[in-house]
């Protein structure tokens, strides 16, 4: 006769709990984003490209993700959230850790010796660069020159194949 294996009922639903719990995360680790968009982001301060820092947004010590973060730092806003709704600049700066207002970024702000100016899509932006809305393959220019040189936007910028 054949002797069957019989485990305990708490051992069985322990089981059971851990591999739906497996399921669960497998599936949301490969299921679609509703919300998944980039945008390029550039500061400039003369003609000198500062760098937007890689892994912002994402906690290094438990890798959780904010829906608005970076990885690397060629200034590419990656937009993953499960929930479809707007994301603005102002939510990136605020993962940051820097102010954006409309007359600076951080420390560096219009002065009578500094000019403060914002392009999206290489066109002048007037309004508050915190509220600016990311969209696909947006570029926002943040460019401070000299008072009295005339700021222009850096080339636009090219978007690897993968985007």
């Amino acid at each position: 006769m054949t002797k069957v294996f019989e485990l305990p009922v708490w051992a069985v639903l322990t089981a059971t709990a851990v591999l739906c719990t497996g399921v669960v995360a497998l599936a949301a680790g490969v299921a679609p984003v509703p919300e998944h968009l980039h945008a390029h982001l550039t500061i400039s301060i003369n003609g000198a490209e500062q760098t937007v820092p890689a892994n912002t947004g994402i906690d290094a010590v438990t890798g959780v993700t904010q829906p608005l973060h970076t990885h690397d730092t060629t200034g590419i806003l990656h937009v993953e959230s499960a929930v479809t709704r707007d994301f603005e600049l102002g939510q990136f700066f605020d993962e940051w850790g820097l102010p954006l207002t409309l007359t600076g970024v951080g420390g560096v702000t219009s002065s009578p010796t500094e000019t403060f100016t914002v392009f999206v899509d290489q066109k002048p932006y007037t309004g508050d660069p915190a509220d600016i809305v990311l969209t696909n393959k947006m570029d926002i220019d943040l460019v401070f020159t000299p008072a009295g040189t005339p700021a222009s936007p850096p080339a636009p910028f090219v978007w690897p194949a993968q985007y």
